[in-house]
């Protein structure tokens, strides 16, 4: 093999793991939005949905054990905004 092909090798290689570390950052990174988190049911706190609302500036459900909860999150501080009922769903 020539000095060529080790180079095409390694380039092949190096775009790979680069593609598969990208795929990696992305399941980490919005993992949540499609499901990805769904093998962490059984623990007592989780965090259900989230969505920005600007700089800074979130909504976020929280479930601990039996209960839910609608947060509002600063960079200043986090509030309690409403106890949500148990339904997932409430619109079905």
């Amino acid at each position: 093999m020539e000095l060529g092909g080790y180079f095409q090798s390694l380039t092949i290689i190096f775009v790979i793991l680069g593609f598969l570390g990208l795929v990696l950052w992305g399941i980490k990174r919005y993992g949540a939005r499609f499901g990805f988190n769904r093998f962490h049911q059984d623990r007592d706190l989780c965090l259900e949905d989230h969505i920005s609302l600007g700089p800074k500036r979130d909504a976020c459900v929280i479930r601990y054990k039996d209960k839910r909860f609608l947060l509002g999150v600063t960079d200043h501080g986090i509030s309690l905004l409403s106890v949500l009922d148990n339904d997932k769903k409430q619109g079905e």
